[in-house]
């Protein structure tokens, strides 16, 4: 789960980013994606250490070999920390 998260994350920093005219890029850090939008938004600085430890994480997932149940122990946290993140990005309809 942590990956979906993960990766759900990455896709609303890229459309964020592209609206703004960021040419996309084949990158996987939402740390590198949280510093770009913080060029637009000061309030993304806001998330940057939580942006490393869900990439820390997503990595832990996407190539086993460590702690994996260690790495969605905190699934819940992280989603609730993400809601945060995607509220700055969510355009009002």
């Amino acid at each position: 789960m942590i990956e979906l998260l993960q990766e759900s994350a990455q896709r609303y920093l890229k459309g964020y980013l592209i609206s703004k005219g960021w040419a996309l890029s084949r990158i996987h850090d939402l740390g590198a994606l949280i510093a770009e939008a913080q060029k637009h938004d000061e309030r993304f600085a806001e998330f940057a250490d939580f942006a490393d430890e869900l990439t820390d994480q997503f990595w832990a997932m996407h190539y086993p070999g460590g702690e994996i149940d260690e790495q969605s122990l905190d699934f819940h946290e992280v989603r609730s920390r993400l809601d945060g993140l995607l509220k700055l990005i969510a355009v009002p309809l």
